[in-house]
């Protein structure tokens, strides 16, 4: 699935680490299953726009991230909208 509007471009790896947020709370690069590059990338798209923020640092000093109030609702809206394909 992709989402795409002036404001805001939504691909698959991003759609999926907002859902993984969701899920988990926090993300680190080691735990994306993504290349660094394409994580940083993603990351930074999404802390532009307000959807995640920087939450510390883990044990091995990795950057930890979560979603922010509006990230929160937007992994809401994300769920709502799967959720509403998989039945029609």
């Amino acid at each position: 699935m992709q989402i795409r509007d002036s404001s805001i471009r939504l691909n698959d790896d991003c759609i999926s680490t907002i859902l993984y947020l969701k899920n988990h709370d926090e993300m680190t690069n080691s735990n994306s299953n993504l290349y660094k590059m394409r994580f940083s990338t993603i990351i930074w798209y999404l802390r532009n726009r307000g959807i995640v923020e920087g939450n510390g640092f883990d044990e091995n000093n990795h950057k930890k991230w979560r979603l922010t109030e509006k990230g929160k609702k937007l992994a809401e809206s994300l769920v709502d909208m799967k959720n509403l394909m998989e039945t029609s």
